[in-house]
């Protein structure tokens, strides 16, 4: 009798909650799933400001080469350098402007 007592009681609370108190169960999930996707949201921005600082690492290293391969290029394309290599390494020299012959086809 007991055991048939507290199940009668149980169905009936479940009764009043799901067809009486619609308004609270229907309020109850809502602040389950605000709660859910909150704690997603901030998870989700988390991992893209710690993608956004990865990334912005990422070009300042890029920066910095592509000014350090500037640099470098200017180095190399220096035309007093160009001229002494010509002449250390390949045994050229500087042509007299009386010396020099223009061809014309």
């Amino acid at each position: 009798m007991k055991e048939t007592a507290s199940r009668t009681v149980f169905l009936d609370i479940l009764k009043d909650l799901f067809f009486k108190d619609k308004l609270l169960i229907v309020l109850l999930i809502s602040l389950l799933l605000t709660a859910i996707f909150t704690v997603w949201f901030t998870y989700s921005t988390r991992l893209l400001i710690i993608e956004k600082n990865q990334l912005q690492v990422q070009r300042q290293a890029l920066e910095n080469e592509a000014i350090n391969l500037k640099l470098e290029e200017t180095i190399f394309l220096d035309k007093t350098r160009i001229e002494n290599l010509a002449k250390q390494k390949l045994n050229m020299q500087q042509i007299d402007p009386k010396e020099e012959v223009l061809v014309y086809e």
